[in-house]
């Protein structure tokens, strides 16, 4: 709280250093705050006040931007993996015979849509796959639709595109990098 007549703080109290620290591991406030030193009765009420404030808001926002630069992490490179996971073409896992592909031998695109392989092997032979399982597609779809469903023209109005999941999955890695494209010269976002 700050006094009448008093300037606002612009530096953060050791507590607060230490909420924000711990908040970071898993976004969660009530165990954060706690952690801070605060007390564990007024948890939910505390992080609410506490999550308010600028300087904390601030200072979240910095270190949250110092992760994600630091992993390299930007919308492009988690659209490209959401549609590396939508468009994924399940029969990239088998050789021409249709024996499955050690995890080694699976291109990169194809890799990002695999959740798990599972191999098994017998002593003095090499490991096999025996089982593959992708990561869910309509998931990917679906959050690949929410990206496009909201987007803000230049005037501030508010643009709507529908597209469809099975337009969606028919589109070639070349449509769905012309459609950005489109859409970004159209909301102004290149």
């Amino acid at each position: 709280m700050i006094r009448k007549g008093s300037r606002p703080r612009t530096t953060l109290l050791p507590r607060e250093e230490r909420f924000i620290t711990d908040y970071l591991i898993d976004f969660n406030g009530p165990r954060a705050y706690i952690a801070a030193g605060y007390s564990k009765r007024s948890a939910s009420n505390g992080v609410y006040t506490l999550l308010k404030r600028p300087l904390i808001q601030q200072a979240l926002a910095a270190r949250k931007a110092k992760v994600l630069t630091g992993l390299a992490i930007t919308h492009e490179r988690v659209l490209e993996e959401l549609a590396r996971v939508a468009f994924s073409d399940p029969r990239q896992v088998f050789d021409e015979a249709g024996v499955l592909l050690p995890p080694r031998n699976v291109d990169d695109a194809t890799a990002s849509s695999v959740a798990s392989f599972e191999t098994t092997s017998k002593p003095g032979s090499p490991a096999v796959t025996s089982k593959v399982r992708h990561h869910d597609k309509v998931a990917a779809l679906r959050s690949l639709m929410e990206y496009f469903k909201p987007l803000t023209g230049a005037n501030g109005a508010t643009k709507v595109v529908n597209i469809d999941p099975a337009t969606l999955a028919k589109m070639t890695d070349a449509d769905l990098a012309q459609a950005v494209a489109h859409l970004k010269t159209l909301f102004n976002l290149a």
